[in-house]
């Protein structure tokens, strides 16, 4: 005889091994709540935290998603850190989408001395979320990432072509209008090198797109008031734009004098490259 649904009545619902684990992954790691979560199934709030509870999850009193997260942060780029970071994760960075349909993730992993700036890129979003770290067998030094959940921050960083898989879909570079120097400042740190060989300084930027090298070449030459550009090198598919002895001084000056944000050991780099010239 089947089971009437009268008021009142409590029917055990069977969850999918795939909706545990989304359920889990949500309230755990995402930080949503259960009435966030019992929206996606149809459910009650009740029911999720039952579950949870059921399935050894200890359940926080009042626990809310990070409210604070700015998840506006990138859509009008108006200070330099703005323009600084969104340089840098067109370097080093990703929005990778959510196979499960959940909210992209903006992504951003370095070396593990420049803990610092993730640290900044982290304050400023206002987030809550903890770095990882990550050590490989195969090299010296680890790295730590940072990541944020927002559909808001990945739109309105695919204004700049910062997409997912962006380093080999996008050959467009996309300026801001304002704080350009900041964001030069913020890809050179991510994709740039600054440094002393055969008694000269030189800055240099690689990347796995001709176009993309020869955009950011070309507004750097602008900069430096260049009418002739320096030729694009390629090895191994990865291409190479350089800027030599006196031109590599004046960029460090242009991009590292008095700037709010940057590495701190690149700015290191271009403070020596510029003691180097006075003596």
């Amino acid at each position: 005889m089947p089971i009437k649904k009268n008021k009142g009545d409590i029917i055990k619902r069977q969850w999918t091994d795939e909706q545990k684990n989304y359920i889990i992954t949500s309230y755990v790691e995402d930080g949503l709540t259960c009435t966030e979560i019992a929206k996606k199934f149809a459910a009650k709030p009740d029911t999720i935290s039952k579950y949870l509870k059921e399935w050894g999850i200890q359940l926080k009193g009042n626990r809310t998603k990070n409210r604070r997260l700015k998840e506006d942060y990138f859509f009008e780029i108006n200070t330099p850190q703005k323009a600084y970071f969104l340089g840098l994760l067109f370097a080093d960075g990703a929005v990778v989408n959510d196979k499960h349909g959940r909210s992209p993730t903006v992504f951003l992993e370095l070396s593990e001395e420049d803990q610092a700036i993730l640290i900044e890129f982290r304050d400023e979003l206002c987030s809550d979320a903890s770095l990882s770290y990550n050590k490989r067998a195969n090299r010296e030094k680890g790295t730590y990432s940072f990541s944020v959940r927002s559909k808001r921050l990945a739109d309105d960083l695919s204004k700049f072509n910062i997409i997912p898989n962006k380093t080999y879909v996008i050959n467009q570079v996309i300026f801001p209008d304002q704080y350009l120097k900041d964001f030069l400042r913020g890809y050179i740190d991510g994709d740039g090198s600054i440094y002393y060989s055969n008694n000269s300084w030189h800055i240099s930027i690689t990347g796995h797109c001709k176009e993309v090298i020869q955009q950011f070449r070309d507004k750097i030459d602008e900069l430096l008031q260049k009418e002739a550009h320096n030729k694009i090198t390629c090895y191994h598919e990865v291409y190479k734009a350089v800027w030599n002895g006196r031109d590599a001084v004046r960029l460090a000056a242009m991009l590292y004098n008095n700037c709010e944000i940057s590495l701190t050991r690149k700015q290191l780099k271009a403070m020596a490259a510029q003691e180097d010239k006075k003596s």
